[in-house]
């Protein structure tokens, strides 16, 4: 059945969509309502690793990364990455040998964390005293 007239009743409430027999309301899980933007730093590292964690999702949200960028600005760590923890079980999503200080590392995608689950950086082979960073940003949306 053809759409001819968008004035038709199917189309008064909001979205509708042809399922192959008949007219239906389309459903949506889900919808944009905040942008998403966090830092994380540590002043003092500690001589090894510097683990550097975001927030964790709270109920009834979901959030999408697209973006994490990491820097050391003093010294050069032996290695950086960025990992994710879904459902407990943590998901790489860049790792950098030895990265220069002061050369931010960088990580563009698209990464979908709901409740409970966080986004994580971690620098290995920190020398003490010396500054990292980390600055993850995407948007929010409401479960329904």
């Amino acid at each position: 059945m053809p759409i001819t007239d968008p004035n038709q009743e199917y189309f008064k409430d909001g979205a509708w969509g042809w399922n192959g027999s008949k007219w239906v309301k389309n459903g949506i899980a889900f919808a944009y309502f905040d942008v998403y933007g966090e830092s994380e730093a540590v002043a003092v590292t500690e001589t090894g690793s510097n683990v550097m964690t975001f927030a964790t999702v709270p109920a009834g949200e979901m959030w999408v990364i697209t973006n994490i960028s990491a820097a050391s600005t003093t010294s050069d760590p032996s290695t950086c990455f960025f990992d994710v923890a879904v459902n407990g079980t943590f998901r790489a999503l860049v790792k950098a040998a030895y990265p220069t200080a002061a050369v931010t590392v960088d990580w563009r995608g698209q990464v979908y964390l709901k409740e409970g689950d966080y986004a994580r950086v971690t620098f290995n082979g920190c020398v003490y005293g010396h500054w990292v960073g980390a600055w993850a940003v995407g948007y929010k949306v409401k479960v329904a």
